[in-house]
């Protein structure tokens, strides 16, 4: 399977890391007392991929992403609602 930019479309990319669903679920467990077990759909890792053309990281397999139960879990953490964040920072936006 040739991994294509969802940006660009180029197959300039490289493989930066990839995390075994196992140490994911282990973390996440750990860390957050969350299972997310379900939400890799059974793969065995997740893997992060820069794209060699434009900069941007994307993770794959596309299939896998936080479903409503998980986002209503990380809702429950304090961190969450950040009210000041990088992203806030950059956009010059002020909550």
């Amino acid at each position: 399977m040739t991994v294509r930019s969802p940006l660009s479309g180029s197959s300039r990319v490289r493989c930066l890391r990839r995390y075994p669903s196992t140490e994911l679920c282990a973390r996440w467990q750990q860390h957050l007392g969350i299972d997310i077990t379900s939400e890799l759909r059974g793969y065995p890792a997740i893997e992060l991929y820069e794209c060699l053309d434009t900069g941007l990281h994307f993770f794959l397999p596309w299939d896998v992403a936080g479903s409503e139960q998980l986002y209503r879990q990380l809702q429950k953490h304090e961190f969450y609602y950040l009210e000041d964040t990088v992203f806030y920072a950059i956009m010059g936006y002020k909550p």
